[in-house]
């Protein structure tokens, strides 16, 4: 760990901190689309019918010449790109044009009028370069409408707009949790006697989650009613802790959330009984939601945990997380998180070393209770046995800038 702490202090600084192929690729299409843009300004500069036609700059001569130094100027000029003189160049035949236009501008009286108001000699062009705007709003009879229109805009609506925006966001906590979640965890759902059992239930009853199971009609209040009485029934003793919040206003709600995290939980458990007990199929997007949902959810519910010093109550919130990660429940046998493993096969791969984590350890070959199973189910047994994680820990203390831990530390 003093390692680690020393090599963030040298690498996250200045310009090593910067250092990473996002940062690269980012600077990369910034200068890329710089390169494109001052591409496309030099390109529309250089375009005769976009660029503004002056004559003086043409005949390279200053504003206010006499007739005689123009004359003088375009004689110059014509010689210099007269087609004869530049057979083929395209450039220098449309320089000529420009050269004649400039002269004509500057000494026929019709043209230079057409230059003054129009900026060209031969009048109005066919192109030009303006911002486009609907006619009514160049209507006189509707300046006041649209003045009127732009002020509600300006002082009514993206006043309000704002003010939504900030008392939604005022909702939120870090990890965008919302602040009434942070204190029914803290005040109501969790505390140092909290149990790995009680846990569906609290998450079932943060703020985000009753938002999303609330119900009025009495289809869903007697589904959820029924599902409790078997949730909490002697086939399935110990399946669901007794509800802790049936005398709150919000507690038909929370039962609801309850029910559909303890079939995810429990989803091998209800499988297996005879007949097999599911949730009604709409609900299969609350409990999408809510699982979308815990990872902040637990995040806070640990923070809850550790600001009061609640280590058992912290260590069973982590061993939730595992439990919803996995969709099993507290008696499932750790080995039916494995595809296409169901009851029938753990028995037979309990057989012998029945920890999971020394089942993992087994060579492919070796592996019991698959016999059932076809090669890909097999295949797939074994890819994610290797990709389950086997952790170490080795745990040193020590304090940082000393040399030895003192009293206090």
């Amino acid at each position: 760990e003093k390692k680690k702490l020393q090599k963030l202090k040298v690498t996250d600084r200045g310009f090593k901190k910067l250092n990473s192929t996002w940062f690269f690729i980012n600077i990369g299409v910034i200068v890329l689309f710089t390169a494109i843009m001052t591409f496309l300004i030099v390109l529309c500069s250089q375009d005769s019918d976009l660029a503004r036609f002056d004559p003086y700059k043409i005949l390279d001569i200053d504003i206010g010449s006499t007739d005689k130094q123009i004359k003088r100027a375009y004689k110059i000029k014509a010689l210099e790109y007269h087609p004869d003189k530049n057979i083929g160049d395209k450039k220098a035949e449309q320089m000529f044009m420009n050269v004649a236009k400039a002269y004509e501008a500057l000494t026929d009286e019709e043209a230079k009028a057409n230059y003054e108001q129009f900026g060209n000699p031969d009048g109005k062009q066919s192109l030009e370069v303006s911002i486009g705007l609907p006619t009514f709003l160049l209507d006189k009879d509707n300046h006041n409408v649209i003045l009127i229109v732009y002020l509600i805009c300006l002082v009514v609506i993206i006043p309000t707009i704002v003010a939504c925006w900030y008392s939604n966001s005022k909702k939120y906590g870090e990890n965008n949790v919302m602040y009434a979640t942070y204190g029914f965890f803290a005040r109501h759902g969790l505390n140092e006697n909290s149990s790995l059992k009680m846990l569906p239930e609290v998450l079932a009853g943060a703020n985000e989650n009753l938002e999303k199971n609330n119900f009025k009609d009495r289809e869903t209040f007697e589904m959820v009613k029924k599902m409790l009485a078997v949730f909490r029934g002697k086939s399935l003793d110990g399946f669901m802790a007794k509800p802790r919040f049936d005398k709150t206003s919000a507690a038909l709600i929370i039962n609801k959330g309850n029910v559909i995290l303890h079939s995810h939980l429990g989803r091998n458990t209800l499988a297996n009984q005879r007949p097999p007990i599911a949730l009604p199929e709409e609900w299969q997007k609350d409990l999408d939601f809510m699982l979308a949902g815990c990872p902040n959810l637990i995040t806070a519910m640990v923070d809850i945990c550790v600001s009061n010093r609640w280590l058992q109550t912290c260590l069973n919130v982590m061993q939730f997380s595992q439990h919803l990660t996995q969709g099993l429940w507290i008696k499932d046998p750790k080995h039916l998180q494995l595809p296409h493993v169901t009851r029938e096969e753990v028995k037979h791969m309990m057989k012998g070393k029945g920890e999971f984590k020394d089942y993992l350890k087994v060579a492919d070959e070796e592996k019991k209770g698959l016999s059932t199973l076809g090669d890909k189910e097999r295949a797939d047994v074994y890819e994610v046995a290797k990709i389950i994680p086997d952790l170490q820990v080795d745990l040193k203390h020590f304090v940082e800038d000393e040399e030895e831990i003192a009293e206090k530390d």
